[in-house]
């Protein structure tokens, strides 16, 4: 075998195995390894891992046909270079400081300086609030959101009120001698180090670091006393969500200035003073009994996850260890309403989330809206791998303290609904590892909550490992109707989010849709069409299912800025003509006019929300077709100004709908403001054989119009050509 490779961002990764590593001797590329293993991808912890070719030239000749096969022999420089290279793993903590001096960023010998902001390769949370940039202070101190003037603290670390970590916040002068200089760490023995004394300071947390911040302030001595010398560090711990610091003390001598060392937060919410007379026995002091080492956690994370996760463990039913694996279906003992729907069902993912109709099993998220036909809860979808380490587990709850927990818990966050908990069905996934990557570690839960016909969603997070495949949090449902993603780029920082102001805790109800606009089918989440100002084209769109025009059958429309939209091909000029307009085009127009601008949003339904919803209709509307809805799509123009005039925020819709053979079209009016252009509302078919203009002697009466009864919609049969009667044409689908 072969190790090479290493660099961060620059390894092999999943499915390059058989992959070449080739090496360039004088012109000649030479095969010398073939790939083995990739994994974990990209981090920098580990080599990669090749078949060395030189091994299997015998099983090559023997197996190859043909003999000019090429086998070269390698020439060496002569210089041994393993023998003076040091690997990262190397390096360790020998005493108390970590390493420091070559290597490391050095400060400016200026008399109250700093370093120029220091950008973080990870994210640092510091009592919730979450650093990319620090700033290393001369004058023995770390600030996150810019420099601090002051030499010597005036007041104490309980009263600074900014974010603040400082070994020893003093005056010193590095322009007579002394050294402060800093260093990160995302890879190697430091990291094993950091880790084993977390893990011994904080034994319940099984930590893992990821990054470290070292800057060490050494033989540094005070202002007007050059024979000062003072030694010490500061080492900021950084994994998953948990963030640690830690403050090393070697020689420090004595001064009759005024001195801090501890930590501050804003608002001085939370702080520690180190509690010695003198600064000459910090290096004797401790708080994890090692002298001259302080150790506090600073994310402001629960302490345990206890304090917000409802209870799991021995008595939940477990998931079975496979990689794709899911729950087998799990009969709820009462119903949850989720946007609309009634489920009596459900299934719980491996990958971190929870479906209703089927197990589901898909490695790498969607992204919310995912415009699909399924019903989703996702906590933390991801490529989770619990094969060979984590637990996922599941409860349902009928009875008891934990109803009257839930109970409290949404009252507090919806506080008019006096709610009363009559279910509660809790599933935790317990430090479950990322695929490829057994060491990391997260924990988190999704509680669903039903009584008095109300449901809700809770979210909790733990620790979450930084993330390492595409990770999505939040809620989605069919078509995406109702939706919502937990804005964070960092999974880390997901312990320290909420909207309900409690740290690791998101909740949502879910029994009813978010969007409530009566006669309007929903639009705002779909998908929004770029308009082309000064253009009349009309986008050209795809119907996913085809749709059934007076006895043609169409795939695409194209849809006009101008209040309607054509199937066979485009019209130009776009302007508003009368009906009928006696052209070679097929025409639906809900309000054809001139329009200066509009927001115009599309979208095709397939799921089960908005097919039954305009099942419903149809069937009310037609009642002898007996008809069932398989593909909705939906045009609305929100928002709409009129050409050259100021008068807007007119919203017009327009739904196809077919099912079976059979094909509607849907007109819904919001508020319609007058317009002094000429403006259409109806349909139209080639060569006006078959056309229908919606009669109102004003546009504004559009909102008050109906040919169903129900005011402000429109609807019509599409799929047959009308009965002609004489000189008439008589319409078949109206009693």
């Amino acid at each position: 075998m072969i190790c090479a490779g290493g660099e961060t961002d620059k390894q092999t990764c999943f499915e390059d195995s058989g992959g070449l590593l080739q090496c360039k001797q004088d012109s000649v590329w030479i095969l010398a390894g073939v790939t083995n293993s990739g994994v974990p991808c990209g981090t920098g912890t580990t080599p990669d891992i090749y078949a060395r070719v030189s091994k299997f030239q015998n099983w090559i000749l023997q197996n190859v046909n043909g003999s000019d096969i090429g086998f070269v022999t390698f020439k060496s420089d002569g210089e041994d270079k393993d023998s003076s290279f040091l690997c990262y793993g190397e390096e360790t903590v020998s005493g108390l400081f970590y390493p420091f001096g070559n290597g490391d960023i050095e400060n400016p010998s200026e008399d109250d300086g700093s370093s120029p902001i220091v950008f973080l390769e990870r994210s640092f949370v510091y009592f919730g609030r979450v650093y990319r940039q620090t700033y290393v202070n001369n004058n023995g101190h770390l600030k996150f959101d810019g420099l601090l003037s002051e030499p010597v603290p005036n007041y104490l670390l309980s009263q600074v009120n900014r974010d603040i970590i400082a070994p020893l916040w003093t005056n010193m002068d590095i322009t007579v001698n002394g050294t402060i200089s800093y260093r990160q760490v995302t890879r190697g023995g430091l990291l094993l180090a950091a880790s084993n004394h977390i893990n011994q300071y904080f034994p319940n947390l099984n930590f893992t670091a990821s990054w470290l911040f070292i800057a060490t302030w050494d033989k540094v001595p005070y202002f007007n006393n050059s024979q000062s010398s003072s030694s010490f560090q500061v080492v900021l711990v950084s994994g998953g969500s948990l963030s640690f610091v830690m403050m090393n003390y070697g020689n420090i001598s004595s001064t009759d200035q005024w001195f801090q060392a501890g930590y501050g937060t804003i608002d001085s919410t939370n702080y520690s003073s180190i509690p010695v007379p003198d600064e000459n026995k910090l290096s004797n002091s401790s708080n994890v009994n090692v002298p001259g080492r302080w150790a506090f956690r600073v994310d402001g994370g629960p302490e345990e996850v206890a304090e917000i996760f409802y209870p799991y463990g021995d008595e939940d039913t477990k998931n079975p260890k496979d990689h794709y694996g899911s729950s087998p279906l799990i009969t709820l003992e009462q119903p949850f309403a989720y946007f609309g729907l009634v489920y009596n069902q459900l299934y719980v993912n491996n990958k971190g989330y929870l479906t209703f109709e089927g197990p589901f099993h898909q490695q790498y998220p969607n992204h919310f809206p995912a415009y699909s036909t399924r019903d989703i809860i996702a906590p933390l979808w991801t490529d989770i791998d619990i094969t060979r380490k984590g637990i996922i587990s599941y409860r349902q709850v009928t009875d008891g303290h934990l109803l009257n927990r839930a109970s409290r818990d949404i009252n507090q966050y919806y506080p008019n609904l006096n709610f009363s908990a009559s279910w509660v069905f809790i599933v935790t996934w317990d430090r479950v590892p990322y695929y490829g990557y057994r060491w990391t570690e997260s924990t988190f839960q999704v509680v669903l909550v039903s009584g008095k016909n109300m449901s809700f969603i809770l979210m909790h997070y733990g620790n979450i490992a930084q993330a390492i495949h595409t990770v999505t949090s939040g809620y989605d449902t069919s078509d995406s109707t109702d939706f919502f993603t937990i804005p964070v780029s960092d999974t880390t920082i997901l312990p320290y989010t909420s909207n309900v102001n409690v740290m690791g805790r998101w909740v949502f109800r879910t029994d009813t849709t978010s969007e409530h606009n009566g006669l309007f089918y929903p639009f705002r989440n779909g998908h929004k069409l770029q308009q082309y100002y000064g253009f009349e084209f009309p986008v050209n769109l795809y119907l996913q299912t085809p749709f059934s025009y007076f006895g043609l059958t169409y795939s695409y429309v194209y849809v006009y800025n101008n209040g309607f939209f054509t199937f066979n091909r485009q019209l130009f000029p776009s302007s508003p003509q009368t009906l009928p307009a006696y052209t070679d085009m097929d025409i639906v127009a809900p309000l054809w006019t001139d329009i200066d601008n509009s927001d115009i949003y599309y979208q095709q339904f397939s799921g089960v929300r908005v097919l039954q919803r305009a099942t419903n209709d149809i069937r009310q509307y037609f009642p002898q077709t007996n008809f069932t809805a398989d593909s909705v799509f939906v045009c609305t123009w929100d928002n709409v100004r009129y050409y050259n005039t100021s008068a807007e925020n007119s919203s017009f819709q327009v739904l196809l709908i077919s099912g079976f053979g059979l094909s509607f079209i849907v007109f819904n009016y919001g508020s319609i403001p007058q317009t002094e252009h000429t403006a259409v509302a109806g349909y139209d078919t080639i060569d006006s054989t078959t056309y229908y203009t919606v009669s109102v002697s004003n546009i504004t009466n559009l909102t008050h119009s109906t040919n169903v009864n129900v005011m402000g919609r429109w609807a019509f049969r599409v799929d047959t050509l009308p009965t002609k009667l004489g000189n008439a044409f008589f319409f078949s689908f109206f009693s």
